[in-house]
């Protein structure tokens, strides 16, 4: 809110004063099948270079630097991003901007920003059950998808 809104508004506030306080929340998850390979840690910088198609197999350094323990393969990650505009891309797109912003130098918004990446033709919703089917594939998500393991 801006100095002038909440002047404006302020009027009608028994203090004189008002204030915008975020009443939503919209949690989002990176979701991901990797076969025998449960609570992979990723940061901000890893994620972003992920999702711009700066690091395409699950044992490049970066991830293998927070994943020590894991004898990472040398798969391609398929990464999946929504073709339709949303309010998670936005908010996705957003965080990476503010938490990585020399790896995701884009402007946030509805619709993936990176033009580099290619979207993969399917909705938002629909990515969860895509990568639940998809070894070694991942994508980002409204909420957490039920993780699948291996048979």
């Amino acid at each position: 809110m801006t100095a002038d809104q909440r002047a404006v508004v302020g009027r009608h506030c028994p203090t004189g004063y008002a204030s915008q306080v975020p009443v939503t929340v919209l949690p989002i998850a990176v979701v991901y099948n990797a076969p025998g390979l449960e609570g992979l840690e990723f940061d901000a910088p890893t994620l972003a270079k992920i999702f711009t198609g700066k690091i395409t197999k699950w044992n490049d350094p970066a991830i293998k630097a927070l994943n020590s323990i894991w004898n990472l393969p040398d798969s391609p990650i398929d990464v999946r991003i929504p073709s339709n505009e949303s309010a998670s891309t936005a908010i996705f797109a957003q965080y990476l901007a503010k938490a990585a912003p020399s790896d995701f130098p884009y402007q946030p918004g509805r619709a993936w920003p990176d033009k580099s990446r290619p979207t993969s033709g399917t909705n938002a919703s629909d990515l969860p059950a895509y990568v639940a089917g998809s070894q070694w594939s991942m994508c980002r998500s409204r909420t957490p998808a039920p993780s699948r393991r291996p048979r």
